[in-house]
């Protein structure tokens, strides 16, 4: 047993015999075909084991003119549960993970529009997964954090696929493993809808920032004018106002609570996620005090909205998300 060990060891150099050459216009180290068997037709099977460090498969590629690919796959039937590759544990890049985004690839290019509604709509949560059951998948230990592939198929199922993970044989064809069926999420592509849910929430603050301060222009540094507030300063009033919504998501019959601490003129005002105005609640001059505004939400469509709260030009805005 010597120092380095080879199963298949493979050079070529010149143009003679029956391979390619090297410097010819096509070379090829070793090459493997696996055709026509009912079950698994398996090209290129390779096992490393013991040892301080074991690769598999290690490959490089040198000194390419043009371009260089260590590993290469691709996949031609694409009616067949197609995949270019298929990895069960960790994968690690140093260079990152590219996928095409070039605009001349894509078509029918549109704003992205709900983005707010759909994050709003997706439900994160803990869990840690059942290693000792799927041992065979090899999934990580301990607590996470993330989401359901059945959450997040209600709402966006274009991230969701069914995947179908074949049982192992051994070397004479006996199961070592039952074939697995779940469901996986490609995680990248939430990602363009949080970028435009917190363009969104940017827009409603800026908007909803500048009729603060048109309030306060108007009303000589939010003192509204005609009104006594029994000396409550303007920092004390914005703190004391107050706006439930009860209960949330809520019902066909929901109930705003607010609190009045000073008599002025309220209003409460319906609007879209990204801060359009839909419709006028309730408008009146109320005294000092505990209100309620009974909300009839039937017929309205699912989805997140707000509502806001006016006591003489202050405002308080609250999130109300209507489900079906």
């Amino acid at each position: 047993m010597g120092v380095i060990g080879s199963a298949v060891h493979g050079t070529i150099n010149n143009m003679s015999g029956q391979f390619h050459a090297n410097n010819g216009q096509y070379a090829t180290g070793v090459e493997a075909v696996a055709a026509g068997a009912s079950g698994f037709n398996i090209g290129t099977k390779s096992n490393a084991s013991y040892g301080d460090v074991a690769y598999g498969i290690s490959a490089s590629a040198l000194f390419g003119s043009s371009h260089n690919y260590a590993v290469r796959g691709s996949v031609s039937n694409l009616d067949a549960d197609p995949w270019a590759g298929y990895f069960i544990g960790d994968v690690y890049g140093s260079g990152g993970l590219l996928t095409p985004s070039d605009a001349q690839l894509k078509q029918n290019i549109a704003e992205l529009e709900g983005g707010l509604d759909v994050i709003l709509s997706l439900q994160p949560k803990s869990y840690s997964y059942r290693t000792e059951e799927f041992a065979v998948m090899s999934l990580p230990d301990g607590p996470q954090a993330g989401l359901l592939a059945q959450d997040v198929e209600a709402v966006l199922p274009t991230l969701v696929r069914s995947v179908h993970q074949p049982a192992e044989l051994d070397s004479v064809g006996q199961e070592i493993s039952a074939s697995i069926d779940f469901k996986a999420v490609k995680m990248e592509g939430v990602i363009p809808y949080l970028v435009a849910s917190i363009q969104a929430q940017q827009a409603m603050i800026a908007e909803l920032q500048e009729r603060v301060e048109s309030c306060c222009a108007a009303q000589d540094g939010m003192t509204p004018h005609g009104s006594d507030h029994g000396g409550i300063s303007p920092q004390e009033l914005l703190k004391e106002q107050k706006l439930r919504i009860i209960p949330n998501p809520v019902a066909n019959i929901t109930r705003l609570e607010y609190f009045v601490p000073a008599a002025g003129k309220v209003s409460l005002e319906l609007s879209s996620s990204d801060g359009k105005p839909l419709m006028n609640l309730r408008q009146e001059i109320a005294q000092e005090g505990e209100h309620t505004y009974f909300w009839n939400t039937t017929g309205m469509a699912a989805g997140t909205y707000l509502c806001t709260y006016v006591l003489d030009g202050h405002i308080v805005v609250q999130r109300a998300i209507k489900v079906d």
